[in-house]
């Protein structure tokens, strides 16, 4: 199961594991709902850290539209 960890103190977001297109859908949406928000009001700098073992070309999909927002 992938793990997402968030700080919009600190401007930083972590995502671990393995993304597989089973639970794709389910585990982006709450990240996209924080980013949004986080958005409104961002940090000067925001980091962005992956640590994939395994990524579904659905959730290559996913991660691409996290990084347009």
């Amino acid at each position: 199961m992938p793990r997402v960890s968030a700080d919009a103190e600190k401007g930083e977001i972590n995502i671990e594991g393995t993304i597989g297109k089973q639970n794709c859908v389910s585990f982006f949406k709450p990240i996209n709902k924080w980013l949004n928000e986080y958005f409104e009001n961002p940090q000067q700098q925001t980091r962005f850290n992956f640590k994939i073992n395994y990524l579904s070309n659905s959730a290559s999909l996913m991660i691409l539209e996290i990084m347009k927002i």
